[in-house]
């Protein structure tokens, strides 16, 4: 679900959405992508685009639309039953979630083993 009143917000206040990206530490497709509403807004990122933008968050704030899973063919303790095997099916929305932290946290691990390295010489 795109996020129009959080677009139109931002745009009125005249900023990018790689200026928005950058204050919440994430990249600029990423931030497309949760405005677009192909990745989840978390609530504190909700937060800080509201202090950012000076506005209240009822003013920008939009529900994510989550995919419905079907668990008919679930078994509480065990994920899917079947033949044995056990499924878990995890959104791509969260995969890519976890994709984009992983990538960020890699380059700021890279980051700060050139400081350390430049402080050691």
């Amino acid at each position: 679900m795109i996020k129009e009143k959080l677009i139109k917000a931002r745009k009125a206040k005249q900023f990018s959405q790689e200026s928005v990206a950058s204050y919440l530490k994430i990249t600029q497709g990423y931030y497309a992508m949760k405005e677009s509403g192909k990745a989840k807004m978390y609530d504190h990122e909700w937060q800080r685009i509201a202090e950012l933008l000076e506005t209240p968050i009822n003013e920008i704030y939009e529900e994510d639309e989550m995919p419905t899973q079907n668990f008919a063919n679930i078994d509480a303790s065990h994920g899917y039953v079947g033949n044995n095997n056990v499924y878990c099916n995890i959104p791509d929305y969260i995969l890519q979630d976890l994709h984009n932290i992983i990538s960020n946290l890699q380059q700021e691990n890279k980051l700060l083993k050139e400081e350390l390295k430049d402080l050691k010489s």
